[in-house]
């Protein structure tokens, strides 16, 4: 791992780079695309957004002059070198020999599974810049790209991967993960849609959804139940406990109660507001008298319960690192290999009634909570990466988990299929 730019300098040298296939140019794909042309051996061969414009308005956003990029049938016969080609059809971008690594920069689920599937079937490792579809049907899809020879990861930079580095160096070094989680950016609004943030969005150059997304504290549901199935902890309470609290205080709040703490359990995922944002933590452990004095004199404090930050995530202009591991090394920075420790539910956003369509995430109807797996089976709630598009059946109070016997089913949808499957391979 520490070798990876050196790999990445000769792949460059030899005149290998590493061809990525991008399909989404929202504002993470945009600055993924700006990232990659300062990095060696590494470089944009193909991009799919839902209009050939969009891509165009991509690249110039990411500062690539129009020699750097061609057009699939207009400019092109044939597909180029060292240039990127946009594409109308995204499932195509896997399906050309310039593109080693996808990457799925969508954040609609059910488009995530199509494109990962697609890449798989043609051979190309997947990097999941769409945890939104990942952590629906990441595991059936990590299975189906082992049993294929490739890679499937979700993506450093996202806080997910931060805090599983984290985690990682923690239980290395000999100590006990209490806690681990992140800061929140924004205020919490579980109400929030997005006629009431139109306006900060367009100010922040996001799509609305997406703000609605943050600020609902969706997407931090998402982000630790990502994390919780990566690495087999669990949330402490439903929704976890998200106290207002400040850096200093997180090896004293999120301990357990027993030591003056706020946790029933050890090994939990959590988030926090206050001014840790934008980054992650871990709450560590150790009852090692030895290891409690050598952290001490690293100015770690007494103890027993020690802080581990990393007080930034630089979000997609990280992808092409975990582009570049796959391809290299053959190595996932996450993947879901083992069975779910949770579930990331559906809530209703208000009442709803039967006949409504639920709008998915970012929306008017549903927001994200995150409970343990073997509850949401119990409660025959419908995971959240499914909901978007299923209408209504029975009346849903606000604030309701969405289960199976309140929706109509999309037995066409691929996303839900896949998901049956990945049941049956967990059950």
């Amino acid at each position: 791992m520490g070798r990876l730019y050196e790999e990445l300098v000769e792949r460059e040298r030899k005149g290998q780079p590493i061809g990525l296939g991008l399909v989404g140019v929202g504002q993470m794909g945009v600055d993924m695309m700006a990232a990659v042309r300062s990095i060696p051996g590494v470089y944009i061969a193909a991009v799919a957004d839902l209009t050939v414009e969009r891509a165009v308005v991509g690249f110039k956003e990411a500062e690539y002059s129009e020699a750097e990029y061609i057009i699939e049938g207009q400019n092109a016969s044939a597909e180029p070198r060292r240039k990127a080609i946009i594409v109308k059809d995204p499932l195509k971008v896997a399906e050309l020999s310039c593109v080693e690594v996808v990457v799925d920069a969508t954040g609609d689920p059910e488009t995530g599974a199509h494109l990962a599937m697609n890449a798989i079937h043609n051979g190309k490792h997947v990097v999941m810049l769409n945890i939104e579809a990942d952590v629906t049907v990441g595991p059936i899809l990590n299975r189906m790209a082992q049993d294929a020879g490739v890679v499937y990861t979700g993506s450093a930079g996202d806080e997910p991967v931060a805090i599983i580095e984290l985690i990682e160096f923690v239980k290395s070094v000999g100590l006990q993960v209490v806690a681990a989680g992140k800061g929140k950016n924004n205020p919490l609004d579980p109400d929030a849609v997005p006629s009431d943030l139109a306006e900060e969005a367009a100010g922040r150059g996001l799509n609305p959804r997406m703000l609605v997304e943050f600020v609902d504290g969706s997407k931090t549901m998402i982000e630790m139940g990502a994390v919780a199935n990566a690495t087999g902890l669990i949330p402490d309470v439903p929704g976890m406990h998200g106290p207002s609290i400040n850096k200093d205080q997180l090896n004293t709040v999120l301990v357990p109660a027993s030591d003056g703490g706020i946790l029933h359990n050890q090994g939990v995922v959590d988030f926090v507001i206050g001014d840790l944002a934008p980054g992650v933590f871990v709450v560590a452990y150790t009852d090692s008298p030895r290891l409690r004095q050598c952290l001490k004199l690293r100015d770690m404090g007494p103890g027993p319960y020690y802080t581990f930050i990393r007080p930034y995530h630089l979000c997609s202009m990280e992808t092409p690192l975990s582009a570049a591991r796959a391809a290299i090394f053959g190595q996932a920075d996450m993947a879901f290999g083992r069975t779910p420790t949770v579930e990331i539910i559906a809530l209703a956003k208000k009442d709803l009634s039967p006949g409504e369509t639920i709008d998915g995430i970012g929306g008017y109807t549903v927001r994200a909570s995150v409970i343990k797996y073997e509850d949401a089976k119990s409660r025959n709630a419908v995971p959240l990466g499914l909901v978007k598009g299923l209408e209504v059946t029975k009346p849903i109070p606000k604030g309701s988990i969405i289960t199976h016997e309140m929706v109509q089913p999309r037995s066409t949808s691929l996303i839900w299929n896949l998901r049956k499957i990945q049941d049956e391979l967990f059950r």
